[in-house]
């Protein structure tokens, strides 16, 4: 991924100065913000899902920390959603939980409608 023209202007600041964006802050009328959910995806097939974790796992380590601390704060829970590029196999971590690395809910394409609409 090629970084946005802010992301690479921010990178001339000082090297304690580190900046990410958000994925998604899910939002409901009426009760505000339900959920922070953070997405990585165009993974060929579930296998190569599994064989990025690690390297996934590495290079999202603040971001994951930022998003937690963020969560924490608003009383909403984070998760971390890995899919494949045809949008068809999904590994949801919740955050939050002190096993995240290890516990995943697997879910197909209606599994994880139903999961977003029911935050």
């Amino acid at each position: 991924m090629r970084p946005s023209n802010y992301s690479a202007f921010h990178r001339t600041f000082m090297p304690q100065a580190y900046a990410t964006d958000i994925d998604f802050v899910e939002w409901r009328s009426g009760r505000g913000i339900v959920a922070l959910i953070s997405v990585t995806g165009e993974m060929i097939d579930e296998a190569h899902m599994e064989s990025c974790k690690k390297f996934i796992w590495e290079r999202t380590e603040i971001e994951r920390e930022i998003l937690c601390t963020l969560a924490k704060s608003a009383g909403v829970p984070v998760y971390y959603v890995l899919h494949t590029s045809d949008m068809k196999t999904f590994h949801v971590y919740t955050l939050l939980d002190s096993n995240w690395r290890t516990t995943y809910e697997r879910m197909d394409a209606d599994m994880y409608r139903r999961f977003v609409e029911a935050l």
